[in-house]
C-alpha cells in the first residue's frame, strides 16, 4: 500500500487548510504557463494544451480554471501521467460551459520552474479563433497555513483554419493507469469506511464506479471519485474503471473484520435454527433442512472471489507529425525510453496504411539493438514492419534509437503510424517480463505538390483535405497568361501528366456520379506560343457510403436488474473513416412526460465507447449513430429493460419452462404418494393384516375350533383396532423547401411501447409536420415539432398506438412555404399478448402472471406432497404398531393353546395310568402330540 492511512489523513487535512483564506507574503510570486503544440490547426484536429506551474516556494495544492471557446473547441480528455499532483478532487476531467477545472494536490510538495500540472486535449470543431485562458486560479503554499497565492491571468491564442499546416486527427489511447486501491477510514467523517484509488494518470480514467455487498447481493454501480464512502455493513467492495480506449478494470476489495462478523452471525443463526428444530423434535426430516441451511447460508460465502493485483517502457515514433508532398520520401525514427528499466529484447510491429505509404528502406545501420534475430522486414501489401532483436547485457536509455525507416507518400490525406498489440519490450530479468507500458504513434499529412499550372477551385469540393458525400463535382480554373486551350483528365493517380491534346477552351468542367474514394483532377494549359505549361493536381474526396453495420452491446445484459448500463460500440468506414459517434436514450414507457423523457438524452450527443447510462426501471431504446468524415451516418439500436429482481427471475420463458417441468415432476410424485396413502388407508379401514399374520390367525381359529374360543384374544385385537381408528381420526383433524430527413424511427415495437421518430432539416428552426397513417383503418394523424439551431428534430409520442402497420412521412414549413413530403417509412406495431379495449397485457406481464401461478402451484403441490407423505408415515407407523401388537396377540394365543393342549395330554396320561385307554383316546393322544409339536 503506497499511501498509508496517516499520510492520507494528513494530506486531506492540509488540503482543506490550504483552501482557507490567508494573507499572501509579497515576496512570493508563483506563476502559471500555458504551452500549445500549434497556434494554427485544421478543423477536426486535436491540440495539446499543457499547463505548467512555477514557484520558488513549495506548493501542495492548486485550483486552476482554464477557459476556452466551446463553439470552436470541444474538450476531449486529459493526461496527468507526468503531473506533480497525486490526488484530484474530481475525475474524469470535464469541459463545462467553456471551462475545465483542475483542482488537486500532492502529498509531497513541489517547487521550481515548469512543473507539469496537466496536458489537456481539445478538438477543433469549426474554423475560427479562440483563446485558452487561465482565470481566477491560485496555488496553495505548503507553509502549514494554507497561504493562497493568486495567479496572474495567462492566455494563448489558436486559429482554426482549413489552410493550416498542422492536422493531428488521432489521440493516443492508453488503458487506465491504476497503481493501487485499498479501504481505510475517513479521518474527516467519524472514521467511516472509504475506498481509495491511487492512479498515476487520473486523466486515463473515463468513468469510475463503486458498488458494495452487505450480504449476498451487489448493489447498483454508482459513479464516484478517487475516494468514495462505503456502507459500514459492506464486507466486499468493487471498483470499476473504464478507460478512453474502451478497456475496463474491476477490482474487488474485502473488509476482513466485517467478513468474520458476517460469518459469525451466520453460524449463530445456523446454531439457533438447529436448536429450534431439535426443540420441536423434527428428527425424521432433519437432513433436508440441514442441507437447505447449508446451501442458503454457506454457498454464497464459498463464491467469494479475490481480485489479483511491471515494468514501464515507451516506444515512440519521430517526428510526431509532419506534412509531405505526394511522391516524396521521408525518414521516420523509432525510439525506446526504458524509464529506468534494463531492457534486453525488442519485438516491434509497426503498422502503416499501405494505400498511402510504402516502405523504401527499413534502415538498421545505427541502432541500440546489438543482435538482430532476423533482418528488419516489411510488407507493403499488409502495411507492417517487423523489427526483432536483442541487446546483450541490456540497456537503460531515455531515447535509444531502434531503427530509421524511409517511407514514400502515395496518397493525399491524414494517415497514422502506430504500434500493434503484438509489440513487446522485455526486461533483462531472466524471466522475459514484458515491460512495455505505452506506445506513441504519429500522424502525417500528405498533400499534392504545389500547382505548376492553372489555379483550380471547386464549388462542390472546396477543400482537398476534406471528404464530401456529394458525388457530383464542379471544377473551375483560371490562368494568369493567355492560353489556346487546356488538357485535363480525372483518375485515381495523385500525380499525373495529361496528354498533349486540347480537351476544352472552357474554364470549367463537371463530373457526375464519381466513385467513392480519392479522385484526382490533372490539368495543364497550352500557351499561345505553342508550348505546354506545368501541371496542377487537384484532389476530390468522395464518400457516398455510410459506415459499416454494427451492433450495440449493453452490459451487464439487455435485460437486467442493474440501473447502470455500460454501452459498447465500434465500427469502421471503408473510405473516409469514422469521424465520431453520437447516442441517445429513448424511454419506451408512457410514465415519462416529455420533460422527463428529455432528461434521458432523446437528442443525440457526441460519445465514445464505452458510454455509461444511469436508468430507472423501464424499457429503453439505446440508439448509437456512427458518422464518417463525409457526414454519412448509420444508426444501431439496442433495447434495454431494467427490471426488479422479482420480475427478472420470474417473468421469463425459461422460468416458465422450468416451472412446467417441476409441476409435471411434482404432480407425478404426488400421484404416487397419494396412491400409496390411499392404499394404506384402505388396508387400515378394512383392518387388513399381512398375509403371514392372517395365516397364523387362521391356524389359531382352526385350533380353537377344536379346543375352545379365544375371547381374550379377540378382545385384544378389537381394542387395538378401535383405538387405532380413534388415533387416525385425531390425526385427520389436525414545394421549394427540401423535405425533412428521417434518420431515426422506432422499430420492432409493440402496442405497449412508445413510438418515436427523429431526423434533420437543412435549415434551422423549421416546423416539421409528422404524419402517421394506420394502413388498416386509413386513419391519419399529424404532430408538429420544431428543429433546433443545428437542424435536428425529434418527436416522442406520449401514449401507446394500436397494433398494425403504419406509414410515417414528414413535411417542413416556413411561414406559407412548405416542402414536398419526405419518403415514407413503414413501421410495424406488434400486438401484445392480450388486449381488452384500452387495457393491455404485455408478454412480460403474462409471463409474470403465469410464472407466479406456477410458483403458487409448486408451493401447493409441495405442501400437499409433504402433508400426504407425513400423514402416510404416521398411518404407516400406526399400522406397523398394530401389526406388531397383532403378532404379539397371536403369539400369546398360541401360548394359551399350547397350555390347553398340554392340560389335555396330562388328563389323558392320568387316565392311561389308572386304566386302559380306548383306541379312540390313543388316537386323540397322538393327534394332541402332533398339534403340540406343530404349535
Amino acid at each position: 500500500m503506497k499511501l498509508s492511512k496517516v499520510i492520507y489523513a494528513v494530506f486531506w487535512g492540509m488540503l482543506f487548510l490550504n483552501f482557507l483564506p490567508h494573507p499572501l507574503s509579497a515576496q512570493i510570486q508563483p506563476s502559471i504557463t500555458i504551452d500549445i503544440n500549434s497556434e494554427e490547426i485544421s478543423p477536426n484536429s486535436f491540440i495539446e494544451v499543457k499547463v505548467f506551474g512555477s514557484s520558488e516556494n513549495e506548493i501542495n495544492a492548486f485550483d486552476i480554471t482554464l477557459e476556452y471557446s466551446p463553439e470552436i473547441f470541444s474538450f476531449e480528455r486529459a493526461y496527468t501521467q507526468d503531473s506533480v499532483a497525486s490526488l484530484w478532487k474530481s475525475i474524469p476531467f470535464e469541459g463545462k460551459d467553456g471551462a475545465v477545472s483542475l483542482v488537486g494536490g500532492s502529498v509531497k510538495p513541489w517547487s521550481g520552474p515548469r512543473n507539469e500540472i496537466a496536458t489537456l486535449i481539445f478538438k477543433a470543431r469549426q474554423t475560427g479563433a479562440s483563446s485558452f485562458t487561465v482565470k481566477n486560479s491560485f496555488f496553495a503554499l505548503a507553509d502549514g497555513q494554507g497561504t493562497k497565492s493568486e495567479l496572474l491571468e495567462q492566455s494563448r491564442n489558436v486559429v482554426v483554419s482549413r489552410d493550416a499546416f498542422f492536422a493531428n486527427t488521432e489521440i493516443v489511447s492508453i488503458p487506465p493507469r491504476i497503481a493501487d486501491a485499498f479501504i481505510t477510514n475517513d479521518p474527516l467523517n467519524n472514521n467511516n469506511p472509504i475506498v481509495v484509488l491511487e492512479t498515476s494518470d487520473a486523466g486515463s480514467i473515463k468513468w469510475l464506479g463503486v458498488r458494495s455487498r452487505s450480504w449476498f447481493l451487489w448493489n447498483d454501480w454508482q459513479k464516484t471519485q478517487l475516494t468514495a464512502a462505503i456502507p459500514n455493513s459492506a464486507w466486499a467492495t468493487q471498483l470499476k474503471v473504464l478507460g478512453f480506449d474502451g478497456k475496463e478494470t474491476v477490482m474487488t476489495l474485502y473488509r476482513w473484520k466485517t467478513v468474520s462478523t458476517k460469518i459469525f452471525t451466520i453460524l449463530v443463526l445456523f446454531i439457533i435454527m438447529i436448536m429450534v428444530k431439535r426443540f420441536f423434535k423434527r428428527k425424521r426430516v432433519a437432513s433436508l433442512p440441514h442441507l437447505g441451511l447449508w446451501l442458503i447460508f454457506f454457498i454464497p460465502i464459498t463464491l467469494l472471489f479475490f481480485a489479483p493485483s511491471v515494468g514501464a517502457s515507451t516506444l515512440s515514433v519521430s517526428p510526431t507529425s509532419g506534412s509531405f508532398s505526394v511522391g516524396s520520401t521521408f525518414d521516420v525514427q523509432i525510439f525506446l525510453d526504458t524509464e529506468g528499466q534494463n531492457i534486453n529484447t525488442l519485438d516491434v510491429h509497426l503498422k502503416f496504411p499501405p494505400n498511402a505509404l510504402q516502405v523504401v528502406s527499413p534502415t538498421a545501420g545505427q541502432s541500440i539493438v546489438g543482435v538482430w534475430t532476423s533482418p528488419p522486414t516489411f510488407d507493403n501489401k499488409k502495411g507492417e514492419i517487423i523489427l526483432q532483436g536483442g541487446i546483450p547485457g541490456g540497456i537503460n536509455a531515455n531515447r535509444g534509437l531502434v531503427s530509421t525507416i524511409t517511407f514514400r507518400a502515395r496518397q493525399v490525406g491524414n494517415f497514422t503510424l502506430k504500434f500493434s498489440d503484438d509489440t513487446r519490450v522485455l526486461l533483462n530479468d531472466g524471466k522475459g517480463t514484458d515491460a512495455l507500458n505505452q506506445t506513441q504513434g504519429t500522424v502525417f499529412q500528405f498533400v499534392l505538390p504545389p500547382p505548376a499550372g492553372p489555379s483550380v477551385a471547386s464549388e462542390t469540393h472546396p477543400d482537398q483535405n476534406l471528404w464530401f458525400s456529394n458525388s457530383n463535382a464542379l471544377l473551375r480554373w483560371t490562368n494568369t497568361l493567355p492560353v489556346s486551350g487546356y488538357s485535363f483528365v480525372l483518375n485515381d493517380i495523385p500525380v499525373f501528366t495529361p496528354d498533349n491534346v486540347v480537351d476544352s477552351n472552357e474554364t470549367f468542367v463537371s463530373y457526375k456520379d464519381l466513385p467513392s474514394g480519392t479522385n484526382y483532377f490533372h490539368i495543364k494549359a497550352l500557351g499561345q506560343n505553342g508550348s505546354w505549361g506545368g501541371v496542377t493536381n487537384f484532389a476530390i474526396k468522395v464518400d457516398t457510403e455510410p459506415p459499416a453495420k454494427f451492433s450495440v452491446e449493453a452490459k451487464p445484459a439487455p435485460r437486467t436488474t442493474e440501473k447502470t448500463i455500460f454501452i459498447y460500440f465500434n465500427t469502421t468506414d471503408t473510405h473516409s473513416g469514422i469521424d465520431r459517434y453520437e447516442y441517445s436514450v429513448v424511454p419506451l414507457s408512457p410514465k415519462y412526460s416529455p420533460k422527463e423523457a428529455s432528461a434521458y438524452q432523446t437528442f443525440f450527443v457526441e460519445s465514445n465507447s464505452p458510454e455509461v447510462a444511469s436508468l430507472d426501471k423501464g424499457r429503453y431504446d439505446i440508439v448509437v449513430r456512427a458518422y464518417d468524415k463525409a457526414g454519412n451516418f448509420l444508426d444501431s439500436t439496442e433495447r434495454v429493460s431494467i427490471l426488479t429482481p422479482f420480475v427478472f427471475y420470474i417473468a421469463n420463458k425459461w422460468t416458465l419452462a422450468v416451472g412446467l417441468i417441476l409441476i409435471i415432476v411434482l404432480a407425478l410424485a404426488y400421484r404416487r404418494i397419494r396412491k400409496w396413502f390411499i392404499s394404506l388407508e384402505h388396508r387400515h379401514n378394512k383392518k387388513e393384516l399381512p398375509e403371514n399374520v392372517k395365516k397364523q390367525l387362521e391356524e389359531l381359529r382352526n385350533y380353537r375350533s377344536k379346543y375352545g374360543a379365544l375371547p381374550v384374544l379377540l378382545g385384544i385385537l378389537g381394542g387395538i383396532f378401535m383405538f387405532s381408528n380413534q388415533i387416525v381420526a385425531q390425526t385427520e383433524k389436525t414545394t421549394k423547401l427540401p423535405p425533412p430527413l428521417i434518420t431515426t424511427v422506432s422499430r420492432n415495437i409493440s402496442n405497449e411501447d412508445i413510438f418515436y421518430i427523429g431526423g434533420k432539416t437543412e435549415n434551422a428552426n423549421v416546423d416539421v409536420d409528422i404524419y402517421l397513417q394506420n394502413l388498416g383503418s386509413a386513419e391519419t394523424r399529424s404532430f408538429l415539432v420544431t428543429s433546433d439551431e443545428n437542424g435536428n428534430w425529434f418527436y416522442r409520442h406520449p401514449t401507446f398506438v394500436s397494433s398494425g402497420e403504419y406509414l410515417l412521412w414528414t413535411q417542413s414549413s416556413i411561414g406559407e412555404l412548405s416542402s414536398p413530403p419526405s419518403p415514407q417509412v413503414k413501421m410495424d406495431v406488434g400486438r401484445t399478448a392480450i388486449q381488452f379495449g384500452s387495457n393491455r397485457l404485455s408478454f412480460e406481464t403474462l409471463y409474470l402472471i403465469v410464472s407466479t401461478l406456477l410458483l403458487i402451484a409448486l408451493v401447493i403441490l409441495t405442501t400437499f406432497i409433504i402433508s400426504t407423505a407425513k400423514k402416510g408415515r404416521q398411518k404407516h407407523k400406526i399400522m406397523m404398531k398394530e401389526i406388531a401388537e397383532a403378532e404379539e396377540s397371536v403369539r400369546r394365543g398360541f401360548a394359551v393353546l399350547k397350555r390347553d393342549i398340554k392340560a389335555e395330554l396330562t388328563v389323558i396320561h392320568k387316565n392311561k395310568t389308572n386304566k386302559n385307554i380306548s383306541q379312540e383316546e390313543k388316537q386323540k393322544e397322538e393327534q394332541l402330540m402332533k398339534d403340540l409339536e406343530r404349535v
